[in-house]
Order: structure tokens, then C-alpha cells, then sequence
């Protein structure tokens, strides 16, 4: 769609006092304030959408309305972002953002951006960092990162699966080097309508990874510890069972490599004229 943008300036001393965005409906979408220092914006989710490329735009559909309070203070913006009632729908999790409540601060003198604490509730679950940090090229170009994260009760869905995730991953990036993903994902709960003893399963990985992040065309780094906290509850047309999981995914996002074991607890697997029990596998 198109925009109309106005401005408020003062001539002497320059200063952009208001900034207002309004969409072909004279919707108001986006709106900055600065006055003594203070700055108060508010952002649409739908300003942000209509930028993304088409086959990202699907997979992040929904609406809410982002909001910043702040202070500028010697090249320095301080403040916190937050987004609340709202309902934007994350591609391949079937999971929605409800909320999120960030404190950042952004240098302009040093190029980086901290984030002390940032909150993202989502309808099933909660995703959390805690002193995060990302360093610019001329603040447009990054050129390191590292952002940690927590993620308690996060309920992933995807084709014939569905599981509650918890752990603390860490995103760490080197200029001239892969994005990396590292640390430990539990499996507090899951249930598996497919069969995931087969080598059908390190190509579907690799094909969400790309699904859920298409604009990517060089892999990322992958070293992640994956265990289920509870026995993962298993039913195919083939196979009934209860598994215990302990894996490591390794290498990078094109070509995972998968390694561990997977522990089958009793069920049977069903046969054409005749139903055979596990007893442990």
C-alpha cells in the first residue's frame, strides 16, 4: 500500500519534533514524539508486514501495535518496547506472540545495541534474553552478536508433531563467520504422529529451517543438545511405542547431522497379518 508520511521540524536549533505515517486508509500506523529529550513512539505490526517480501508475509501474519517510551541523552537511546493484546502468528510453530515487554539500549556513538532483559509471551509458552548484545558497521551492518536465550514451556507445532520445548540457546555471530545456534533444548512433552526412526527426519529439519527462514541463503551453524524430559508418546499407522530421546544436532542448517540415541519403551509395531510387541528397543 502507500504511506503519506508529515513531519514536525524545528529550523533553529534542528529538530524533528514529530513524525507521523498514515496509510492509504489515513490510518495512523506509526507515530514518533521527541520533546526535552523524551522520545514516545508507537509502531503497527501491520506497517512492519507490508515491508516483508510476500512469502514471509504470510508466515507472519496477525496484528498488534508496538510501543516506545524512552529518553536521548549524548548519542544514546534508552527506553522500552512493548507490545500487548496482540496475536501474530509465527510460521511452522502453530504458536501466536501475545506480548512483549524489551528494555534496550542503542549507542550511536559505540554502534551496538544492548538488550538487558526482553520478554516475548506467546499463546503457549515464553521466550526470554537476558543481557543480550549486537555491534554495528557504521550502526547498518552487523558485525557481531551475542543473544541468549531462555525458553520456557514454548509449545512448537509442525506437521504431525506437537511438543513443549524449555532450555537456553545461545545466538552468537563473528563477522566473516556462520551465524551459530548452540546449547540445550529439553522436551518437556511431546506427541508423534510420524515415524521418527526414519531417515526421512534430518531431511525435514533441514527443509523447516529454510521454511521458517527463506530471506537466509547461507546456512547457520548448528550444536544442539535435545533430551526429553518425559517419555515422547509415539502413534503411526506402523508404530505405537513410548521413547526416551537424547540427541545432538550438529553441523549446519543445510546438512544437519544428527547423533544419539533413541530409546523405544514397549508399544508394537503393526504388520500386515500380525501385531509385534516391543520390549525395549
Amino acid at each position: 500500500g502507500s504511506y503519506t508520511i508529515n513531519t514536525h521540524t524545528e529550523i533553529s536549533p534542528f529538530s524533528v519534533e514529530q513524525i507521523t505515517i498514515t496509510d492509504d486508509q489515513a490510518k495512523q500506523v506509526a507515530n514518533l514524539t521527541t520533546h526535552n529529550k523524551n522520545v514516545v513512539g508507537t509502531l503497527d505490526y501491520a506497517l512492519i508486514q507490508s515491508f516483508m517480501p510476500e512469502h514471509i508475509r504470510s508466515m507472519f501474519s496477525g496484528n498488534g501495535v508496538f510501543e516506545f517510551v524512552g529518553a536521548l541523552n549524548n548519542g544514546i537511546v534508552e527506553g522500552n518496547i512493548c507490545l500487548e493484546n496482540a496475536s501474530i502468528f509465527v510460521g511452522h510453530t502453530a504458536n501466536l506472540i501475545s506480548s512483549l515487554n524489551t528494555h534496550l539500549i542503542a549507542d550511536f556513538k559505540k554502534n551496538n545495541i544492548c538488550i538487558p532483559q526482553s520478554t516475548c509471551h506467546f499463546h503457549k509458552g515464553t521466550l526470554t534474553i537476558k543481557n543480550g548484545k549486537i555491534d554495528f558497521k557504521n550502526f547498518l551492518t552487523p558485525c557481531s552478536m551475542s543473544i541468549p536465550f531462555t525458553i520456557d514451556n514454548l509449545f512448537f507445532g509442525w506437521k504431525k508433531m506437537a511438543s513443549i520445548f524449555s532450555g537456553n540457546i545461545m545466538a552468537s555471530y563473528q563477522e566473516d563467520q556462520p551465524l551459530l545456534l548452540s546449547g540445550f533444548l529439553s522436551i518437556d512433552k511431546s506427541l508423534i504422529n510420524n515415524n521418527i526412526l526414519s531417515g526421512h527426519l534430518r531431511k525435514e529439519i533441514s527443509r523447516l529451517f529454510h521454511q521458517s527462514t527463506p530471506q537466509i541463503t547461507s546456512p547457520f551453524n548448528l550444536d544442539v543438545l535435545i533430551q526429553s524430559k518425559e517419555n515422547i508418546k509415539i502413534q503411526t499407522d506402523l508404530l505405537a511405542t513410548d521413547a526416551q530421546v537424547d540427541l545432538t544436532i550438529q553441523n549446519n542448517s543445510i546438512n544437519p547431522k544428527i547423533s544419539g540415541f533413541i530409546q523405544l519403551q514397549g508399544g508394537s509395531i503393526s504388520f500386515p497379518y500380525k501385531k509385534l510387541n516391543i520390549k525395549q528397543g
